[in-house]
């Protein structure tokens, strides 16, 4: 019988291959990731998404595979059995101060709050969120903010002058903008508060920069083969790539599934 009892999943380059940005994210579970998800329900343990994606954009993908628990927009929003009992939002004073700034450098950039995802940019070629776009009137500012969002990879370009807020890669080309402190381990960490599991019983899969707090909240931490190099470093297990049956090689390696 396994030690584990609640598994954190990212989405993005672990549950998904996300390289493809114009196949839609329900299309992109590898078959066997599906079956794995399957079989550690079985085993008793608890399958929870941890994503920096907003809620509305992981329902779709959590009931495919069965999960009615998740940490959205990077610990910003907890879900537990399907009904939310956390959102902590930005600032407004904030929100308004870095709308300007973005605005002012001609940078486009998405708003993920409790009400959905927001832009000023209204362009047919934003990147698609796996949700409905809604765009700002002239002059409207984005309320109950979770995070901000840009499709770029420059860090430290972005960091150097938005010193209020923390930025990080949650893909190659993208990034998450939310406040300092906060990550997914912190909703992990009140997650396993609520359900009164100890931090050995935890498991984490992941592969991108915003993965990496995550792998200090819990017991064992598994690297995607498809992962960063500083992830691989800091994981106690490197799995094969989400495309080569990583979630269903990881979990079997560590003998997840009930014997048959």
């Amino acid at each position: 019988m396994t030690k584990y009892q609640i598994a954190f999943f990212d989405i993005d380059g672990t549950l998904i291959d996300s390289s493809n940005h114009k196949v839609n994210i329900n299309d992109g579970i590898p078959e066997s990731t599906k079956e794995a998800i399957h079989k550690i329900r079985q085993a008793g343990i608890i399958p929870v998404i941890a994503s920096g994606r907003h809620k509305e954009a992981v329902l779709d993908l959590a009931s495919i595979l069965g999960i009615d628990s998740m940490i959205t927009s990077n610990g910003q929003e907890i879900t537990l059995n399907g009904k939310s009992i956390y959102q902590n939002w930005i600032e407004q004073d904030v929100v308004e101060e870095i709308y300007t700034s973005f605005e002012q450098r001609g940078i486009d950039v998405f708003y993920d709050t409790v009400h959905g995802i927001f832009s000023s940019a209204d362009r047919k070629n934003l990147l698609d969120r796996g949700v409905e776009i809604r765009f700002l009137k002239p002059g409207e500012y984005p309320s109950k903010v979770l995070q901000i969002l840009v499709d770029s990879a420059d860090v430290e370009g972005i960091s150097s002058w938005l010193t209020e807020l923390k930025v990080v890669k949650s893909t190659p080309k993208t990034l998450d903008i939310l406040p300092h402190g906060v990550s997914k381990a912190c909703g992990i960490q009140q997650l396993l508060n609520i359900l009164g599991l100890p931090l050995e019983s935890s498991l984490a899969f992941g592969d991108e920069q915003n993965d990496l707090e995550m792998f200090d909240a819990v017991g064992t931490a598994v690297a995607m083969g498809n992962a960063i190099d500083q992830l691989k470093e800091k994981a106690d297990f490197v799995t094969r790539e989400v495309w080569r049956d990583g979630i269903y090689y990881a979990c079997q390696q560590l003998n997840l599934f009930l014997e048959d």
